[in-house]
């Protein structure tokens, strides 16, 4: 049985019921198809690129969003953000350059109906990567000094701009990127 308040949900964001309408759409488009792994089954093609271009455009509206709101509250306080305020922003310039990325590379795919040629598909999978680890290593040292300072009670001093901490983020990141040096490059997906 529907809840009443599931109802009001799509009630209240009509755009969820119209995304969820589409995808089931497709849905039925594909399962039309006999073949689904044919290289020229356009639909399974435009499947992957929509759905991925309209979620990018929904993490990047988000990130928009968090900008607003640390920006007003810069604004109001007329100092320094708290460390509680910068987190956010962080993770949200860390989502912005893995959306930005994922676009350019989606982009290029749903004009094109292929993916980059060697040297701008390294340069983009290095770039792809790099954001990914950065993003990575900043949730895990936020897990640890978060857990040092409730749990050990240890607080630390993250120097002007927090340079501290995103040294650490960056060499972790570096390293796992020297790992993944050679992964780099084109590959074929259909």
């Amino acid at each position: 049985m529907i809840k009443p308040s599931s109802i009001k949900l799509f009630l209240k964001y009509r755009f969820i019921s119209i995304i969820i309408l589409l995808l089931l759409l497709t849905e039925v488009n594909l399962a039309i198809d006999n073949r689904l792994d044919s290289p020229k089954n356009i639909n399974n093609f435009h499947l992957v690129v929509d759905f991925s271009l309209t979620m990018i455009v929904f993490g990047l509206i988000g990130c928009v969003y968090v900008f607003y709101r640390i920006y007003k509250q810069w604004i109001y306080s007329k100092r320094k953000l708290a460390i509680i305020y910068r987190l956010p922003f962080y993770t949200a310039c860390t989502d912005f350059l893995i959306n930005c990325n994922f676009f350019i590379n989606m982009l290029h795919t749903a004009i094109y109906a292929q993916v980059w040629d060697d040297t701008p598909c390294k340069i983009i999978g290095a770039l792809n990567w790099a954001f990914l680890t950065i993003n990575l290593c900043f949730y895990a040292v936020i897990a640890v000094i978060t857990y040092l300072r409730i749990c050990r009670e240890i607080n630390f001093n993250y120097g002007k701009y927090d340079y501290k901490l995103w040294l650490i983020v960056i060499a972790g990141s570096i390293i796992i990127q020297l790992i993944n040096l050679q992964n780099n490059g084109k590959r074929e997906y259909w």
